[in-house]
């Protein structure tokens, strides 16, 4: 699994929902993906 495609599919998905009403919603599951991206990213580079 690329987690560099899958993060971009997420914040195309995402993006295409913004709406001012939504906008500070989707920017906090944003920074939520993008923490567990992070925290899995230095898992594997842990286990390499």
């Amino acid at each position: 699994i690329d987690l560099n495609l899958l993060m971009a599919e997420a914040e195309g998905l995402l993006g295409g929902f913004i709406t001012e009403t939504n906008t500070i919603i989707t920017i906090e599951i944003l920074l939520i993906l993008q923490s567990r991206y992070t925290l899995l990213r230095q898992f594997f580079l842990t286990v390499e």
